[in-house]
């Protein structure tokens, strides 16, 4: 009954959705005489009833999954699958000229009806679900189908007028029952859903006051005037070829000129454009024409970094440096918010702590065998550096005892860029980072030397100077810049193109209505005078005020409740 295939209940074949086609393909099969909605109608109730939806007994089941090719039933009964299908077996009723196989199934359904759905023998409508102790398992939409069941009921004495004094003492008792649960409420009467209760149950809503409305109106169907046909002063036009080849026509009128192609060409070479341009201003200075060695770094956008020794992901902690890649693709990784700098190195600042260091960033390369890749400090348990300006060397950082201690360095040194040649590029920030991320990025520094068993005494000279660690000047009351060119340029063309898209889409829809306009105008040789002279509503007396509107034969005194 779903329409899309990733809807649950795609494979499930209900009898509500197959009843909607039986009931409308037999109503138009009366209404305009053609064979072939009489045919559909025909076809769906022997492949409900061939399932076993609808049994011998009269039985309206909800449904049956294909999955399982329709061999289990979910036997659950509701109000307005009989309701719909009976409805559907009248009007087949009436086209057949009142055959007996449409009249045998018809009654059939009824009288399952009158013991499935009316309480007890009190002759009151009820749905199942309102039958359980307590408050009723009813959701909002089965507080409604007794609406349904009372509305084709009515209906029905119409077309089958042998099975209205059957019908009519139920709707007649159904009525007064719902009158009972009406009280008055803030903007009018307020119905309640239990109508065999005998006095309102409070539980007003919107499926209970259309229930109470629709089995009062079908009372009204004794004094409705006789159906009509088109043939019968039916006003209903229609053509029923429209829906036998619609595509089929549409694309028939539809006349695609030398301008159409040529502004469909232009519109479609536009939006290529654009959408290049975009991607260049989003992939940065390596240009247009991307390496395909640069696809798998594009794709997976991770970073790992190496803790003692262990190539590990850097989690959510780590994000690519642009512009800082290798002839490989592969891109170095530092926290975000932090500065990218050459030979792999990472600054950090943290305002916070009025303090900042270095240490060695991660890379997008999961074997981490990329030059980018930092190959110092493996096996040491932190990834924070400090440099020796004496030497122009830098240190891994210490962990004795436990503790991280940048004073007492371990004995690797390398070359690599002076902390007078940054800053480098920094990482767009999506968070502030207020503490160093995990083992792959650095641990912020304190501006007071670290302590330790292991460091040396006071009276010694620390073997590398305190200008190690920077203190930060008091945060500048200046704005930020914003979005760098490259990301504003990037949103710009991002917004131009869905401009143009959504200025193509107006085309077509207008093109379309347009081109639907031209298929359904009335043809010139068409004798309207005909037309407006054969539909025209003739003059009637209760309408033009010589005769006073009568809707009783005889006046006698209408007993809506119980004195």
């Amino acid at each position: 009954w779903q329409v899309f295939v990733f809807n649950k209940g795609y494979d499930y074949k209900n009898s509500i959705s197959n009843g909607a086609m039986f009931n409308i393909a037999s109503r138009l099969a009366v209404y305009t005489g053609n064979a072939t909605y009489a045919k559909w109608a025909e076809k769906t109730w022997d492949w409900v009833e061939s399932v076993g939806l609808i049994n011998e007994k009269g039985d309206v089941f909800d449904g049956s999954s294909d999955l399982l090719n329709c061999t289990e039933l979910d036997h659950t009964q509701w109000s307005y699958n009989a309701g719909i299908w009976l409805h559907g077996a009248a009007n087949m009723y009436k086209f057949t000229n009142n055959s007996e196989k449409w009249l045998e199934r018809s009654t059939r359904i009824l009288d399952k009806t009158t013991t499935q759905f009316f309480w007890k023998d009190t002759g009151i409508m009820y749905e199942p679900c309102e039958a359980s102790p307590g408050e009723p398992l009813c959701n909002i939409d089965q507080m409604s189908f007794k609406a349904y069941l009372s509305r084709w009921l009515g209906a029905t004495t119409r077309l089958i007028p042998e099975l209205a004094p059957k019908i009519m003492p139920l709707l007649t008792t159904s009525a007064l029952a719902a009158a009972r649960q009406c009280m008055p409420g803030a903007v009018g009467a307020a119905c309640g859903l239990r109508w065999y209760e005998g006095s309102t149950d409070g539980r007003e809503g919107v499926g209970q006051q259309m229930s109470a409305m629709d089995v009062m109106g079908a009372l009204l169907v004794t004094g409705a005037r006789d159906l009509v046909t088109n043939k019968t002063g039916g006003t209903s036009l229609g053509d029923y070829g429209d829906s036998v080849d619609t595509a089929a026509k549409i694309r028939g009128e539809i006349e695609v000129t030398t301008a159409g192609r040529a502004a469909a060409g232009m519109l479609t070479a536009a939006m290529c454009g654009l959408v290049a341009l975009a991607v260049w201003f989003m992939v940065g200075p390596d240009g247009l024409w991307l390496p395909l060695s640069l696809l798998p770094s594009l794709v997976s956008a991770t970073c790992y970094c190496e803790n003692a020794g262990q190539i590990v992901e850097c989690g959510m902690d780590s994000s690519p440096c642009s512009g800082s890649k290798s002839d490989s693709g592969v891109s170095l990784c530092c926290v975000p918010g932090d500065t990218c700098g050459a030979d792999s190195i990472c600054h950090f600042t943290r305002r916070v702590e009025n303090a900042s260091g270095f240490y060695l960033g991660g890379c997008t390369d999961p074997t981490f065998q990329d030059p980018l890749c930092p190959g110092q400090c493996s096996e040491s348990l932190t990834s924070d550096i400090v440099y020796n300006p004496s030497t122009n060397l830098w240190s891994c950082c210490g962990y004795p005892n436990g503790t991280k201690s940048c004073q007492d360095p371990t004995s690797d040194t390398f070359l690599a860029i002076s902390p007078d040649k940054f800053p480098g590029t920094a990482i767009p920030s999506s968070t502030p980072s207020s503490s160093s991320s995990s083992s792959s990025s650095s641990t912020p520094l304190s501006t007071t030397p670290s302590t330790s068993t292991n460091s040396p005494s006071s009276a010694s000279t620390p073997p590398f100077p305190e200008q190690s660690i920077t203190t930060l000047p008091p945060p500048s009351q200046e704005k930020s810049t914003g979005l760098s060119t490259g990301v504003q340029v990037g949103i710009g063309v991002a917004c131009a193109v869905a401009a143009i898209a959504i200025a193509g889409v107006v085309f077509l829809l207008m093109r379309r209505r347009k081109s639907y306009e031209k298929g359904t105008q009335m043809p010139q040789e068409l004798d309207t005078e005909k037309y407006r002279d054969q539909y025209r509503v003739p003059n009637r007396p209760e309408l033009d005020g010589t005769m006073i509107p009568a809707e009783l034969s005889s006046a006698r005194k209408v007993s809506e409740l119980d004195a």
